[in-house]
């Protein structure tokens, strides 16, 4: 941008710099009569400017119900509002100059801003998941043409407001800088109101009719402007009559449609950077963020995520979970003698979603304290001394999560944990591909060399530290707490004699040690915030092929049970048996043992 800037000014300058034989021109002196007062297309601009950069966070946020990658939605916003500028200013613009009823046309134009506006509200879901639903689903780049009449009006409506002002030719610059200033100033207001306020207030499909309300004064007052007479209150009628049809037909709730899809929509709330939801299945109750599962009432395996590292570490007094989800790991740090963990969640409305629907034990808790901030920013601020700290950030494709996976991020936390201080990070390896594998693990052993991964369903775990090995000898779960036995009397798979509270079991979940790691991660490339590489990698339909890769590249770095126990208790030989049943556990939940098969894996 910086670039273009400085190439158009250098432009300019040899332009005026030029020396050029202009003959004499005739200049009218006696300007014309204004068409309407300045101040009346100075509101206009305004409102017009609020309409176009208000609606393209509304668009954003409503593509983004559809696209998995919100870098996808703002970007499908951003590029159709500068399309759109683009051909009004340069097509429509000339056109409307030279029309008698440019006015009328305004007036049109804006009503259809507002009816795309409030495209949200009148679109049935399941028409707006065929045109905008992502990964073949859809068609994507339609999401580019709601963003473009909004441009267009702003750029066609230009010369119209000029004229409304001062127009004779020594100064239209001047009548030219203030529509530019005015129109800035309503579409960064509009911006800020709608992405501050109105969207985490009342939702996406009040905003909208919001802004469509603001196109259709602009088109109430342009329909006054355009004649005298009678004919002017038919068009101001008009302007009322279809606002009044657009009102009752765009009045549903896209996103409540669009959750409640299936059925079984409990509650949802459209929070300040994400959609929350709860739902009821036949089993369960289901956490659902920007429509990904995120948890539910059934700990299970997200319990494990803060069991195994308190129980590799031995003594967690002060731990941090980033991330909370439904906070079963919250839960299961809690169960051990910890005198303090503290949860860093930005979505301030999911706690009390959470609260409502899970009953979570947590936040009850003396010893647990809840901050609302950004885990990135918690991480680079917060005081050294931790024992353990806990990444829980949910898919790789979410905004913002693939920072936690950079080598910066693991650096800061590197900084705040106590010796021997441990970092947990979560692998989704369903939804990875083996250079992603790679590059996750390279990211996470640069900074933690004595790290170890660790079976966990699909959602396996990194485990590691700076400055000491991780050992285990089963003496942990004779000596746990209570509660702790009674919250690992479950099993990933099998009956009683599978419980992960058996030594056995336990140890089976042991993948890879360090040098595994080192040898799994070959020469791949560590990530790094400034190249959001893993942040572009979103395919939550992921191949089962490439899942089955994973877990062959996995299988052929496993390490001894033996490198994971001091001594040679009497439990390795079938821990290292489950171990195979758990990379076969991985494949058949993600649907890649049907794969392998066919190919005679």
């Amino acid at each position: 941008i910086i670039g273009s800037g400085l190439l158009g000014g250098l432009a300019a300058w040899s332009c005026h710099q030029a020396d050029r034989q202009i003959g004499p021109v005739a200049i009218d002196m006696q300007p014309p009569e204004r068409e309407a007062p300045p101040v009346v297309g100075l509101l206009l601009a305004a409102l017009i400017g609020c309409a176009v950069l208000g609606g393209e966070v509304v668009w954003a946020r409503y593509l983004s119900l559809f696209q998995y990658q919100h870098l996808t939605a703002a970007m499908l916003a951003i590029v159709g509002t500068l399309i759109g500028l683009t051909v009004g200013a340069v097509i429509i613009a000339p056109l409307v100059d030279r029309w008698a009823g440019r006015w009328l046309l305004v007036a049109g134009a804006a009503v259809a801003l507002a009816g795309s506006l409030s495209l949200p509200g009148w679109l049935p879901v399941e028409i707006a998941r065929s045109w905008f639903g992502p990964f073949g689903d859809g068609i994507p780049w339609l999401g580019l043409l709601p963003g473009l009449l909004p441009a267009i009006l702003s750029g066609a409506a230009t010369p119209v407001l000029v004229r409304a002002l001062d127009v004779h030719p020594t100064t239209a610059g001047r009548s030219l800088g203030q529509i530019g200033l005015a129109g800035t100033v309503g579409g960064v207001g509009g911006s800020l109101v709608v992405g501050l306020v109105l969207l985490p207030h009342v939702g996406l499909a009040t905003s909208s009719i919001v802004l469509a309300w603001c196109a259709l004064v602009v088109a109430g007052v342009a329909a006054a402007l355009w004649t005298d007479g009678p004919r002017r209150w038919v068009a101001v009628g008009t302007v009322v009559v279809l606002s009044q049809v657009g009102w009752w037909v765009g009045t549903s709730d896209p996103v409540e449609d669009l959750l409640d899809r299936r059925g079984g929509l409990v509650a949802y709330v459209e929070g300040r950077e994400s959609l929350l939801a709860v739902h009821q299945s036949d089993t369960a109750t289901l956490l659902e963020i920007d429509r990904l599962w995120q948890g539910d009432d059934r700990p299970g395996h997200l319990a494990m995520a803060g069991h195994m590292p308190a129980l590799l570490h031995g003594n967690v007094k002060r731990a941090a979970v980033i991330g909370v989800g439904v906070g079963h790991a919250v839960d299961a740090l809690l169960a051990h003698p910890v005198d303090e963990v503290v949860v860093v969640e930005r979505e301030p409305d999911l706690l009390n979603l959470v609260a409502e629907h899970f009953s979570p034990a947590w936040q009850g808790d003396a010893r647990c304290q809840t901050v609302i901030a950004d885990g990135l920013a918690w991480v680079q601020q917060a005081e050294p001394g931790w024992d353990l700290i806990a990444l829980e950030v949910g898919q790789t494709f979410r905004p913002g999560a693939a920072d936690f996976y950079a080598v910066d991020c693991y650096a800061a936390i590197a900084e705040r944990l106590a010796p021997k201080g441990m970092c947990c990070q979560f692998v989704p390896i369903a939804l990875m591909d083996p250079p992603q594998l790679q590059r996750v693990v390279a990211s996470f052993i640069e900074v933690f060399p004595e790290a170890q991964l660790w079976f966990n369903t699909s959602e396996l775990l990194l485990i590691g530290r700076r400055d000491a090995p991780i050992s285990w000898t089963g003496q942990a779960l004779v000596e746990a707490e209570l509660a702790v036995v009674q919250a690992l009397q479950w099993s990933w798979w099998g009956g009683v004699n599978d419980q992960v509270g058996r030594p056995d079991v336990f140890a089976s979940a042991f993948l890879c040690g360090p040098e595994a790691l080192r040898a799994l991660a070959a020469d791949a490339e560590p990530l790094r915030w400034q190249r959001g590489w893993l942040a572009s990698q979103i395919d939550p339909y992921r191949d089962p092929h490439e899942v089955v890769t994973c877990l062959g590249l996995i299988h052929q770095h496993l390490s001894l049970t033996s490198d994971l126990a001091i001594g040679r208790p009497d439990w390795l030989t079938r821990a290292a048996q489950l171990r195979q049943e758990h990379v076969l556990y991985v494949g058949g939940a993600t649907g890649a043992c049907g794969a392998a098969a066919t190919h005679g894996r």
